[in-house]
Order: C-alpha cells, then sequence, then structure tokens
C-alpha cells in the first residue's frame, strides 16, 4: 500500500515538473520578436505592431504611428509587467501623463507558434482584458 502511495506522489511531481517545463518554453518564445494585436472597434479595428526585446517593447499603433516605450519586467516566465517610459503622440500631454502612471500586468494563458492567449490588467481599474496577441512574421 505504501509502495502505491509512493508510485502516485512520483507521478505527480513528474506530472508537475513536466508542465512546468512545458509552460517554461511555451511561454519563453514571447519574450522577443514582433507580434501585432487588433484593438477592436465598430468602425475599423486598429493594428498594433509589438516589438519586443525581453526588457523593453515599443508598441506602434497603425493609423498614427503614435509610438509608446514600455519596460517590460518579467515576474516569471509567462508573467510579465509594462511600464510606459517614452510616449510620442498627438494625444493631449494629460493624456500621455496619465498612461504614465498606468502599469499593465499581463499573464500568458496559452499559445501557439502564430500566437498567444493572454489576460491583462492595470493598477487603474478592475478590468481584466482577454485577448489574443499574434505572432508577426
Amino acid at each position: 500500500m505504501k509502495s502505491i502511495q509512493i508510485t502516485l506522489l512520483l507521478l505527480l511531481i513528474c506530472q508537475y515538473s513536466c508542465n512546468s517545463i512545458n509552460e517554461k518554453t511555451i511561454c519563453s518564445k514571447y519574450k522577443n520578436g514582433d507580434f501585432k494585436y487588433q484593438i477592436p472597434s465598430k468602425q475599423s479595428p486598429t493594428s498594433v505592431k509589438i516589438i519586443r526585446n525581453d526588457s523593453l517593447q515599443t508598441e506602434i499603433v497603425g493609423n498614427t504611428n503614435d509610438t509608446s516605450v514600455l519596460k517590460v519586467t518579467w515576474i516569471d516566465s509567462c508573467t510579465y509587467v509594462l511600464s510606459y517610459i517614452k510616449i510620442i503622440s498627438n494625444e493631449a500631454d494629460s493624456l500621455s501623463s496619465f498612461k504614465k502612471s498606468i502599469t499593465i500586468k499581463t499573464s500568458i494563458v496559452g499559445g501557439t507558434d502564430n500566437y498567444y492567449l493572454f489576460e491583462s490588467s492595470n493598477n487603474k481599474t478592475d478590468f481584466i482584458l482577454k485577448d489574443t496577441i499574434w505572432v508577426d512574421r
């Protein structure tokens, strides 16, 4: 009886370890690269190009060329926090200042070679955004 319990415990540990390794491998492929995000809109969706280099992310809004540079801090293999560093935009200075006070926490919850699914929240609201970021090749 005791050997069965030990065997089951070892199987559970192995399964957990394998899942952790798989999760790290999946998420690590999204730390660097070019990505695309579609901002939903009833009139016309807006595309955002994302260029991420591990600790720095640049976002360029397709229809305006507004550009944001953000610091990326990885909390674990699948979770990161974005903090605005610089905003180049035609927006009012007050809106840019407000954006710089926002931090965005994002968790990668799944993905493939072509996209990843994420959940994001920020330090100003209780809203959680769940959507897809596409790998831009």
